[in-house]
């Protein structure tokens, strides 16, 4: 079983720093969040695999109506190329009302997040992309050992039906593929890191 906790998002990020290098020898994975006005996740995930040398850093989760597949693809690789093995991608359909208010709605999020994940995923295998918002791109850079990229979604009757798709347990504000890590309350992480 594998132990991890959430950074929570109401931290500041120079938090972020000091947070991190007390766990990287206490717990297996620390995630970080994406929420719109808060902190932008892949900065966060990059800083934390930084100041670290074996903590698995996870980003819950960068939300697919803001993000377009190739750019997640090519983000996802330098970190994987740069700390192989130790980052997770996580990408959701957004929370819609926040979505309205940036004009990144999604008239099916389900079946875009389908298409982003499905996207990003092949071209982290090295393969060329042509469907959706692509039209045969492919990474210049694809990592050797390539990352997991999870679902995040809000309750279990979002979850896509299809094969290769697997449920999680739900955590604190966000739900992520099986083989995430269990969720921590924020007091006990305020409390460990204080």
């Amino acid at each position: 079983m594998r132990l991890g906790v959430m950074f929570d998002r109401d931290l500041p990020p120079e938090r972020l720093v000091p947070f991190a290098r007390a766990l990287d020898s206490k717990v297996d994975d620390l995630w970080v969040v994406e929420d719109l006005g808060w902190t932008g996740g892949l900065t966060s995930a990059a800083t934390a695999l930084a100041v670290t040398s074996r903590l698995r850093v996870g980003l819950g989760i960068a939300p697919a109506p803001l993000r377009n597949p190739m750019l997640l693809a090519m983000e996802f690789a330098n970190l994987a190329r740069l700390f192989p093995a130790r980052f997770v991608g996580g990408v959701g359909h957004g929370v819609q009302d926040w979505m309205r208010q940036v004009g990144a709605a999604s008239p099916s999020p389900l079946r875009l997040l389908e298409e982003t994940i499905t996207s990003v995923r092949a071209l982290l295998r090295g393969e060329t992309v042509t469907g959706g918002r692509l039209d045969g791109v492919r990474l210049v850079h694809p990592p050797a050992v390539v990352p997991p990229v999870v679902a995040g979604v809000k309750g279990p009757a979002r979850w896509p039906c299809r094969a290769g798709w697997r449920r999680a347990r739900s955590c604190p504000r966000a739900s992520v593929q099986a083989r995430s890590p269990r969720c921590l309350s924020r007091s006990r992480l305020r409390a460990s890191t204080s």
